[in-house]
């Protein structure tokens, strides 16, 4: 004779499925709030447009830094300059490095640490500044003119340099390239050191 299956028989391991499915569900749902934290925060590497406008040697505004590097990334054949990119090269150039830091500020929002995340994403903005500065220091060709090294060293008589290869070409007053930073925003507000 059969036996009577009993009304309650196998209700405790379902039980405990149904609250391994609830954690994986809490689980889930931990991982695309961590991912959506994520995707609110952008790191910006250049010069804001806000910064302080350059000044010219009789006290005037000049061209804003932000405009002259994109004059410079880019070439003005108009104004016969040549393009001489430092930005996209210097972070393409440092990825695998800033690259490790976005890393851990993805890891750290998927385990809900703000301040963690905030803090790596500081760090690849550092990192990729300091590799665009570096890309410039160590010069991009072509080489200056010879007469725009004469007028350099016109304005800047202490200077001792007159061949063109021995000038750095993005750097006369390093205005510029002391003003080349980074900015971590979250929702389109800038976000301070934690």
């Amino acid at each position: 004779m059969a036996e009577k299956a009993k009304p309650f028989e196998g209700l405790k391991e379902a039980g405990e499925k149904f609250k391994q499915l609830r954690e994986g569900i809490d689980q889930v749902h931990e991982l695309i709030n961590g991912l959506r934290e994520l995707a609110e925060y952008r790191v910006m590497v250049g010069i804001p447009a806000s910064a302080k406008p350059r000044r010219s040697r009789d006290g005037k505004k000049e061209i804003n830094n932000a405009t002259l590097l994109f004059i410079h990334e880019h070439g003005s054949p108009a104004a016969n300059i040549p393009a001489r990119p430092s930005l996209h090269p210097g972070i393409r150039e440092s990825k695998r490095e800033w690259g490790e830091h976005l890393k851990e500020a993805a890891k750290a929002a998927l385990e809900s640490k703000e301040s963690q995340m905030i803090k790596s994403f500081h760090k690849a903005g550092m990192v990729a500044s300091a590799a665009v500065k570096k890309k410039i220091i160590a010069g991009i060709p072509p080489p200056l003119k010879p007469i725009t090294v004469a007028l350099r060293r016109q304005r800047h008589p202490s200077r001792k340099a007159t061949d063109p290869r021995h000038v750095t070409p993005l750097v006369d007053t390093a205005q510029m390239l002391n003003a080349i930073t980074y900015v971590v925003q979250k929702s389109g507000r800038t976000v301070k050191k934690v």
